[in-house]
């Protein structure tokens, strides 16, 4: 298994994993799938080489990324954090391996907050965060809508140091 930093020949494989998760869940908020102009999109939204890709060898089978938490320079140490991994392959630690890399990546550019929005039904990934440390800071509810009903969106955080 190898992290490594993101190349366009991987955008198919990242909105496949994506699209999988805008169907089947409220992990990934968009309503319809998505396709390589978005992940071109969101490559070239995200703090400088922190779009990351999990590669078995054969293909990519999970990214995450760091993004602005806000656009103000005050808050240039605070990041919001994404990851998804293909379904067949969670559990399987890969989650807490793009968060290691992560979390290397933002000490080495001076982030040491993470912020994780989530869908307050996705108790798998509330978990997760729990377990990395992540801190539950307060719920939006009904704020998002999807599948023809309304959810609520949880933010945690994670001080790194």
């Amino acid at each position: 298994m190898q992290v490594r930093t993101i190349e366009s020949k991987d955008y198919s494989f990242i909105a496949d994993i994506y699209n999988y998760y805008i169907e089947h869940s409220n992990a990934a908020f968009p309503e319809e799938n998505i396709d390589v102009t978005f992940i071109a999109s969101l490559h070239k939204s995200v703090l400088t080489d922190s779009f990351l890709v999990l590669d078995n060898g054969e293909k990519v089978i999970g990214f995450g990324l760091l993004k602005d938490f806000l656009p103000f320079e005050n808050f240039s140490r605070t990041a919001s954090i994404t990851y998804f991994i293909s379904p067949e392959y969670t559990r399987c630690s890969l989650g807490s391996l793009l968060l290691k890399e992560l979390t290397n990546y933002a000490e080495e550019y001076k982030i040491d907050n993470f912020i994780a929005v989530i869908a307050s039904d996705n108790t798998r990934s509330i978990n997760f965060h729990k377990k990395q440390g992540f801190q539950l800071c307060g719920t939006l509810k009904n704020i998002g809508y999807k599948k023809n009903k309304d959810f609520s969106i949880i933010y945690m955080q994670k001080y790194i140091k």
